[in-house]
């Protein structure tokens, strides 16, 4: 049958064609034209096709078109995948048919399932040749429980169990490291996902680098808060606390365990000491403070939360800023977020613009907007939003800026906050401007089309005039 000796005749007569070609290759579709004469033998058949098929092959490789897509390895290729699952790297649904099954769970899951499974593609995305906004890209669209998820599943995969000695070993040598000296300008939210990536980057291994990972990020959350560092150091209580706290994180009962030895509690307060030094010593805002910036640095800033910008004109629009005082307002933009993210809210550029601000003279009662005919409205325009009868301010805020947004008046709390608010970008001010400058917003269009895009008028009552852009554009 034309079947079995068409693979082995297509085989060789390609090989002339795939021999420079290196890695995965995959092709779409190729068009041939094939006349076949009447009562041609088998062999000669499947020459003529194979020809063809030769023919067709060269023609795509040499032009490139979009009916082929190639990757050097299968590492890139796997990451080439995660990348465009999570909407960061678009690429053609056609060139993936190796992770067809995962179609039918969601994009977090779907870039879960593959970094666990191939952990080749992780270590690709760790490499010098990756751009760090793609890291950093992966680590927005992750949730803190979804890297956990992988962490856990890193450790699953390599049953060898090393001493909790030799992984504290392995962080002293890391905080000497180059790479750890680029975690001070990691935003919260992005730390845990950062660190995996450096700690690979630095030849880590993949379990140790995962129990790395949360035992750095618990150490800068929780342990090394100014009230800690203020103290005489870590009591023996606190120690195995904290390795509590990671090994429930890893689900490693084995790491929970090693806080009452003598040699890791001894080996976690010269850790802790060294992070402590290199923290304060920096140029950069320390990771371990917990205050935020009085003034926001000259030139652009960036900022994880730069979406939260899109909140400005429903402040003015709800009288927010005669009602509240910077930090009151502040408070109200950070409850909108879940308490794992909050912390990171708090430190963010955008924050401190807000809470450096001038208080305005209160001309107005909290109630008093609450119980406004408008806030009805809005409870009819946006009723996903109201859980309850009463009306939080947090509440109140998202409604006006979910009533204008054309046709998504009726979305979720967490899709707007992970569309729109929750989204990356730089913020500039100046004298008597404010510009912020949105540089991932695949909703893009939305905002256009409501007007949140361009000259939006003063950022807060005699502050500096908003302009909102998307990629340097406002159109």
């Amino acid at each position: 049958m034309l079947r079995e000796v068409l693979p082995h005749i297509l085989s060789e007569a390609a090989d002339p064609v795939l021999k420079d070609v290196r890695g995965v290759i995959r092709i779409r579709k190729l068009q041939l034209r094939i006349d076949l004469t009447a009562g041609s033998e088998l062999r000669d058949i499947a020459r003529l096709i194979a020809a063809r098929i030769v023919a067709a092959l060269r023609g795509v490789i040499q032009q490139r078109s979009d009916q082929i897509a190639i990757w050097p390895d299968e590492a890139s290729y796997a990451a080439a995948y995660v990348l465009h699952r999570l909407g960061i790297s678009r690429g053609p649904d056609w060139a993936f048919p190796d992770f067809t099954a995962l179609r039918y769970i969601s994009d977090r899951e779907a870039a879960v399932e593959v970094l666990a499974q191939r952990p080749d593609a992780l270590r690709h995305l760790s490499t010098q040749e990756i751009e760090s906004s793609a890291i950093e890209a992966i680590a927005s669209s992750l949730s803190i429980s979804d890297q956990l998820a992988l962490m856990r599943r890193m450790t699953q995969h390599h049953p060898v169990r090393p001493k909790m000695t030799d992984v504290l070993e392995q962080a002293a040598r890391f905080l000497k490291s180059a790479h750890w000296s680029k975690i001070d300008s990691v935003s919260p939210r992005n730390r845990l996902f950062t660190l995996l990536s450096k700690l690979l980057q630095h030849g880590t291994a993949m379990r140790e680098a995962a129990i790395l990972a949360a035992l750095l990020d618990t150490l800068c959350t929780h342990a090394l808060t100014p009230k800690a560092a203020s103290g005489s150091g870590p009591t023996k209580e606190q120690l195995e606390a904290l390795l509590t706290e990671v090994g429930q994180r890893l689900s490693l009962p084995e790491v929970a365990q090693a806080g009452s030895d003598p040699v890791v509690q001894r080996d976690l307060v010269a850790l802790i000491s060294t992070i402590r030094q290199k923290s304060t010593s920096g140029t950069s805002q320390p990771i371990l403070s917990g205050r935020t910036d009085k003034h926001l640095p000259q030139g652009p800033v960036p900022s994880q939360f730069a979406g939260l910008a899109l909140l400005l004109p429903s402040v003015l629009r709800l009288g927010l800023h005669d009602a509240l005082d910077p930090p009151g307002l502040a408070n109200a933009i950070i409850d909108l977020f879940p308490e794992e993210d909050q912390t990171a809210v708090q430190r963010d550029p955008f924050i401190s613009l807000i809470q450096k601000r001038e208080s305005n003279k209160k001309k107005s009662e909290l109630n008093d907007i609450l119980s406004t005919r408008y806030v009805a409205q809005l409870r009819r325009t946006c009723p996903g939003l109201f859980e309850d009868e009463i009306s939080s301010v947090s509440t109140l805020l998202l409604a006006d800026f979910a009533a204008q947004l054309p046709g998504l008046q009726a979305s979720s709390k967490p899709y707007l906050l992970r569309e729109f608010l929750h989204r990356p970008g730089r913020i500039e001010q100046t004298e008597g401007s404010l510009v912020v400058d949105l540089t991932d917003m695949p909703l893009g269009v939305v905002l256009q089309m409501g007007g949140h895009l361009g000259p939006r008028g003063p950022a807060w009552p005699g502050g500096p005039a908003l302009t909102i852009l998307l990629k340097g554009r406002a159109s």
